[in-house]
């Protein structure tokens, strides 16, 4: 939240209008502290709806330029990206169903490795330049031929990945009260929810709705988790998540450090496995592992790099 919080701090002011200033003085004196922490400055500091829209389209607009430079890479680099990596040794699901993937970023660079690593993408929309949100279209897009089984229709989907974005896109707007995803670089309200107390409200609307519901479906559902980089500090949406963790769900964790909730899950269950940093500037190399109740200090390459992990475990550099 490091950048973020600068970002908001140089670019909010100039555009900051009176009724906002007592709110946006709060809120930025919280930023200013050392290892602020953006959620609970929101939370404590609810942003009026104002400001809140300001805050959006701040967090747009950085995540915007560093979205660019990563796909410019991509595109005309070279530049493979990790999750493009991952998903060639991802098991790919019996009877059609997607590899599913459940972000809380705004980017789309999840969407660009999907669609790098020859996938089909379902994004619960379809369209191409102002797409409908239409999740039982999206879904028939993957279709790919009808054929007959014991005289009834099968339908064959290829293969592709189903990407949930409870907290939004960079890619969604609003036309018309009803949400569209559209990728050209035009201004607008983009339909994205900011940490905090207003993602609450926000989260209950549609597109949102929608997206997290779907989330909670594929997590009841699956068979075991890979999870990467994240903190369980969104009750939001971890709910289920955690339900079906703690019921022992085998699960990946791989991730810098463990947040406070990530340790009290440990705590909780010995279904995780979770691939950490050191975290000791000593002994910068190496990795520290929690399985199964108990935690092991191996020397070597840091796995919880998903590029050394990657490497390491599957040999693809």
């Amino acid at each position: 939240m490091t950048a973020l919080a600068k970002h908001l701090l140089d670019a909010i002011p100039p555009k900051l209008k009176p009724v906002s200033e007592v709110c946006w003085n709060r809120i930025a004196r919280e930023l200013s502290k050392k290892d602020c922490n953006l959620e609970a400055i929101l939370l404590a500091n609810p942003p009026d709806e104002a400001l809140e829209l300001l805050i959006i389209e701040e967090t747009a607009l950085l995540m915007l330029s560093d979205e660019r430079k990563v796909i410019e890479e991509v595109l005309n680099r070279g530049r493979v990206l990790c999750f493009t990596k991952l998903l060639r040794y991802m098991l790919r699901p019996e009877n059609g169903r997607p590899r599913t993937v459940i972000t809380t970023n705004y980017d789309r660079l999840i969407e660009i490795a999907v669609e790098s690593a020859g996938l089909g993408i379902d994004t619960l929309f379809t369209g191409h330049h102002l797409a409908r949100h239409d999740p039982d279209g999206s879904r028939h897009s993957m279709c790919r031929s009808v054929i007959s089984r014991n005289k009834q229709a099968v339908r064959q989907f290829c293969d592709h990945a189903l990407v949930l974005k409870p907290h939004g896109s960079l890619d969604w707007f609003r036309k018309d009260g009803e949400p569209i995803r559209c990728s050209f670089p035009i201004e607008g309200q983009r339909l994205i929810i900011t940490p905090g107390f207003n993602k609450y409200r926000g989260g209950y609307e549609q597109p949102f709705d929608a997206h997290r519901e779907r989330a909670n479906r594929e997590i009841d559902r699956a068979s075991r988790f890979l999870i990467l980089g994240y903190g369980f500090n969104d009750a939001h949406l971890q709910t289920h998540l955690e339900r079906e963790i703690v019921r022992g769900k085998p699960t990946l964790l791989i991730t810098h450090s463990l947040s406070e909730k990530a340790v009290e899950l440990l705590g909780k269950t010995t279904a995780i496995t979770a691939i950490v940093d050191k975290n000791d500037d000593s002994k910068p190399d190496g990795t520290v592992i929690h399985h199964g109740g108990d935690v092991h200090d191996v020397p070597g390459p840091k796995l919880w790099d998903l590029n050394v992990f990657i490497s390491e475990v599957f040999g693809d550099a």
